[in-house]
């Protein structure tokens, strides 16, 4: 019994999953808006700050087409800065920088790993704990949960597809100490039409299953019979199950 409702997690997931519509993070009129503060023990101290992140016009580098980012931020040092910050792309769920004065790509965002993997950002190495499926304004989102490998406070993070990090949008792996600054996305917005609201989020989207780390690699997994039965190997011929799709042979 308990095979047959992993599979049928499993094939409620990968139904779901394709239902979803590709949801980029790089989209020419996209903007992000951060409101940033810095909490520490004296009142005098602690102040408050937007940062906006926002993708205008694409341009060419090395034949790959990107899109030009920029940086707009009153700091709590009181200096007003709009910068361009570098391009970004996408590729097969990876999202990429390409830094202001460079052509070296650096990964910013991996939505294709898998749960049980370790993954490097930016001097960073991150364990993927955990793939959900969460359904927001009648969409299907990926959110990846991850934890820094060396990290001893058990902090951890979320990625959301299409949107990014709720924390920084460019340092997607932060951790923070108390004292420093903090970060919090509020919106997220395409030619000024709203995508992303937080409290909207946290309050209305639903995961709909998430999937642990898996017992064994995908081209390993048992295969089953349609009533759920396990089976020694793929017959010759009929449909059965394998990696929670269904898989036919004439």
């Amino acid at each position: 019994m308990k095979q047959i409702a992993f599979l049928v997690t499993l094939m409620v997931y990968y139904s779901a999953l394709a239902q979803t519509i590709s949801h980029p993070i790089v989209e020419d009129g996209k903007m992000w808006i951060y409101k940033g503060s810095r909490l520490v023990a004296r009142p005098e101290h602690q102040a408050e700050w937007d940062e906006i992140y926002s993708l205008e016009g694409d341009t060419i580098i090395d034949s790959r087409k990107c899109l030009k980012l920029y940086y707009t931020s009153d700091s709590f040092y009181g200096h007003y800065d709009h910068s361009y910050k570098g391009a970004f792309f996408e590729d097969d769920g990876k999202v990429y920088i390409i830094a202001h004065g460079s052509t070296t790509p650096a990964l910013v965002y991996d939505f294709s790993c898998e749960p049980g993997t370790v993954v490097k950002f930016s001097g960073f190495e991150l364990r993927i704990n955990e793939r959900k499926l969460v359904k927001y304004r009648d969409e299907y989102l990926s959110v990846i949960d991850w934890t820094p490998l060396e990290d001893k406070t058990f902090y951890h993070g979320i990625w959301i597809e299409g949107i990014g990090s709720p924390l920084d949008l460019m340092n997607a792996t932060p951790i923070w100490y108390v004292g420093c600054p903090y970060k919090k996305l509020l919106t997220c917005t395409v030619n000024d039409e709203v995508v992303f609201d937080r409290d909207e989020y946290y309050k209305s989207a639903q995961v709909v299953t998430s999937i642990a780390k898996p017992s064994a690699p995908l081209s390993i997994r048992k295969i089953f019979d349609l009533q759920g039965c396990e089976l020694q190997q793929a017959p010759k011929q009929g449909i059965y199950i394998q990696n929670g799709k269904k898989v036919a042979v004439n």
